[in-house]
C-alpha cells in the first residue's frame, strides 16, 4: 500500500559514534494523536541504542528497523537519522538526510563532527526545522535552506526604533526622501 501522507517523517535523530543523542525530535501525526510508539523517553532512548547498534559500520544508508524505514548519513563522529513509516518512500528520506548534511556542511564547513554539533546546536536544531515541520517535508535543498539559516539579519532589524517625537519626525523625514526619490525615477 502507498502512503499518501505528507507525513512523511516520524523522527530525526542525530547520534555520535557511541550511540549517544546529540539531537533528537520525534514527530507525532496532529491528526492522529498518541500513535507514535517513541512517545516515552525511555522508548526513545531504547530504539536509538538498537538503531546505532544497528547501524553501527553498515554500508547500505537505508534499513528497516523496528517496522520503520531508517535512512542515515555519517559525519565524521556523528551520524545523522531519518525514520519514516515503512510504506515511505525511500528515495525521498535518503535524498532529506544528504540534503541536511550538505546544508550543514556549507553552514559549519566540511567538517562536521561531534563537537562542532554541539557548539551549534542552535544551527543544528533550526537546520533541521526549516526542512521538517511536524514530521513534514518543508523544503529539499540544501542551498536554500542554509541561506535562510546562515543569513544575518538585516540592518533595518537590528536598529532600535526611536519612538521619541524627534525619531518619529526623522522617520517622517526618510519616507518622505524615498517617495520623492521613487517619483522622480518613474518620471
Amino acid at each position: 500500500m502507498t502512503n499518501f501522507s505528507l507525513y512523511s517523517v516520524l523522527a530525526c535523530i542525530v547520534l555520535d559514534s557511541s550511540g549517544k543523542r546529540i539531537f533528537a525530535k520525534y514527530y507525532d501525526h496532529p491528526h492522529q494523536p498518541g500513535q507514535n510508539p517513541y512517545s516515552s523517553e525511555t522508548k526513545q532512548v531504547e530504539f536509538e541504542t538498537g538503531l546505532a547498534k544497528k547501524t553501527h559500520k553498515d554500508p547500505t544508508e537505508v534499513i528497516l528497523y523496528d517496522g520503520n524505514l531508517a535512512t542515515f548519513k555519517e559525519c565524521g563522529d556523528a551520524v545523522i537519522y531519518l525514520i519514516g513509516p515503512a510504506d515511505e518512500n525511500e528515495l525521498l528520506l535518503h535524498s532529506l538526510v544528504t540534503s541536511i548534511r550538505e546544508a550543514l556542511e556549507m553552514i559549519l564547513g566540511s567538517s562536521i563532527n561531534k563537537r562542532t554539533l554541539l557548539e551549534n546546536y542552535d544551527i543544528l536544531a533550526l537546520t533541521i526545522d526549516e526542512f521538517i515541520d511536524a514530521g513534514v517535508v518543508m523544503q529539499p535543498d540544501s542551498t536554500i535552506v542554509a541561506g535562510r539559516v546562515s543569513r544575518a539579519p538585516s540592518q533595518e532589524a537590528s536598529r532600535q526604533i526611536d519612538l521619541s517625537e524627534q525619531g518619529i519626525l526623522n522617520y517622517m523625514s526618510i519616507a518622505r526622501e524615498r517617495i520623492s526619490e521613487t517619483l522622480r525615477q518613474s518620471l
